[in-house]
């Protein structure tokens, strides 16, 4: 997902630059747009490149919740086992 996003930014980019070549800089008026066309992207690219893969704590919670349970049940059929072999 971090890679499609890397590439669609790149390519406003370049649908950027392609149209500041054919058309030429901005008007007055579309200044704003191609200041946010601009940006925006870069921000972006700066974001997925420089910040690491962080997983969600949520994520963790609930992953550990499902190994939690897992031990339990490991735990309960282990105790099972152990009684069967008692009596």
């Amino acid at each position: 997902m971090r890679i499609a996003a890397f590439v669609m930014n790149v390519a406003l980019l370049l649908l950027v630059a392609y149209l500041l070549i054919e058309k030429g800089p901005p008007t007055d008026s579309d200044i704003f747009i191609f200041v946010l066309l601009v940006s925006a992207p870069l921000v972006n690219i700066a974001a997925l490149l420089l910040c690491p893969t962080v997983k969600r704590e949520r994520d963790n919670l609930v992953l550990l919740y499902v190994k939690r349970k897992i031990l339990e049940e490991k735990k309960k059929i282990s105790a099972l086992q152990d009684g069967g072999r008692d009596a």
